[in-house]
Parts: C-alpha cells; sequence; structure tokens
C-alpha cells in the first residue's frame, strides 16, 4: 500500500515530466472453471494532464478524450520493474506502476512503460 501523499507525489511527477503511461482498466472475468480472474483492459497511451487535491485527470493520447477521477476514498499500490504484473514488450519495458482501487471497487493502473527493453 501507497500513502496518498506518496501516490500524489508520484502522479505529480508523472504530470511536471509529461511521462507516457499506459492506462489499463482492471476488471473481473469468471473463467468456465468458477475462477474469478482480474483481466486488463486497455493498454491505452496517457498522459497526466492535471493533479488536484482530491483528483486526477488524464489525456488519452490517440483520441485526445480525457478521463477525470475522483480519489477521494481511494487506496494505492506501487509496483517497480520487479513486481510488474506486466508482459516486456520489444520496445519498452516497465519502470513504475501505480494501482487505484476507487471506493467502489474499480481498479484501474497507470504504469510508466518507458524504460530500455530487458
Amino acid at each position: 500500500m501507497v500513502s496518498w501523499g506518496d501516490a500524489f507525489l508520484i502522479l505529480k511527477k508523472w504530470r511536471d515530466e509529461s511521462t507516457l503511461l499506459e492506462y489499463s482498466e482492471v476488471i473481473p472475468w469468471e473463467s468456465p472453471q468458477g475462477e474469478t480472474i482480474a483481466m486488463a483492459r486497455g493498454g491505452w497511451s496517457a498522459r497526466v494532464a492535471e493533479v488536484s487535491p482530491g483528483g486526477v485527470k488524464i489525456l488519452l493520447e490517440d483520441s485526445r478524450e480525457t478521463r477525470d477521477w475522483e480519489l477521494i476514498g481511494a487506496s494505492f499500490e506501487y509496483m517497480d520493474s520487479r513486481e510488474s504484473p506486466f508482459l516486456e514488450s520489444p520496445t519498452s519495458s516497465l519502470v513504475c506502476a501505480l494501482e487505484i482501487e476507487f471506493s467502489d471497487g474499480r481498479l484501474i493502473v497507470l504504469a510508466d512503460k518507458s524504460g530500455e527493453p530487458g
């Protein structure tokens, strides 16, 4: 678990450096065997556009759409490259990721994948 303050420092750093992120929504999926599995949907390229005391806005690169999220009551998890749930890509490697779980149970991941491929 990452504190609220640390999560906002990460978001502000990404905003200030205009870091290209990968944004994914994590959704539960039930397998034919009846197991619930978390599946990532998306992988959209995005940048943090604004960080306010209680929220964040991202800009989706390809469509120029935005996503605004209220973060009051959210919890945060930080992952670095050693803890990555993402597959390595031939063009990029995970630097770090911030998982955000909203108070209603929705889950998203913002990942900085600007590192050199392993």
